[in-house]
């Protein structure tokens, strides 16, 4: 599978409004393309970030870690929570289990619904990165929820286990 079949990630910025759509997975081969996008986007006069969920069927620990890190960044810009829009329940769950749903709002509108998106691609991180990037996401995870530390911590642990012996 090529990295353009694996993200399933189509976004666009038009004026103060971002839109993100997720298809498919939301998993560690992917979550570098919406971290990306999102150090775009906080360089613009963004006001409302929505992200369609609904074609979404799984976001393992690190996509949820990424999308809560971009969560944490935008709350402490203060600007409006994201949006998460259609979202169905095995999402909810997900976030919900994780304790971090209050950084997120649910809705079912979407200002720029049904218009075309281009997909987010770009290379894959090398390996230094992407482990970078894991222990990011279940960091934020921790940030947002004190009681991931328990789930997440072994994680965090091997990961840095790893880099180390990668440097």
């Amino acid at each position: 599978m090529n990295n353009k079949e694996s993200s399933g990630i189509l976004a666009r910025i038009e004026g103060d409004v971002v839109a993100i759509k997720l298809v498919g997975k939301g998993t560690h081969l992917n979550s570098h393309l919406l971290k990306q996008f999102f150090q775009q986007v906080f360089d613009q006069p963004v006001h409302r970030i929505q992200i369609d969920v609904g074609e979404c069927s799984y976001m393992d620990s690190t996509f949820l870690g990424t999308l809560t890190g971009m969560a944490l960044r935008t709350r402490e810009r203060n600007l409006p929570p994201i949006q998460l829009v259609n979202m169905h329940q095995r999402i909810k769950d997900m976030l919900t289990s994780l304790g971090v749903m209050s950084f997120f709002e649910a809705t079912s509108f979407s200002e720029k619904n049904g218009e075309e998106m281009p997909q987010l691609q770009g290379d894959p991180p090398g390996i230094q990165e992407k482990t970078e990037e894991m222990i990011s996401a279940h960091q934020a995870l921790i940030k947002a929820n004190a009681s991931n530390l328990a789930k997440f911590q072994d994680v965090i642990t091997l990961m840095q286990k790893k880099l180390m012996g990668d440097s």
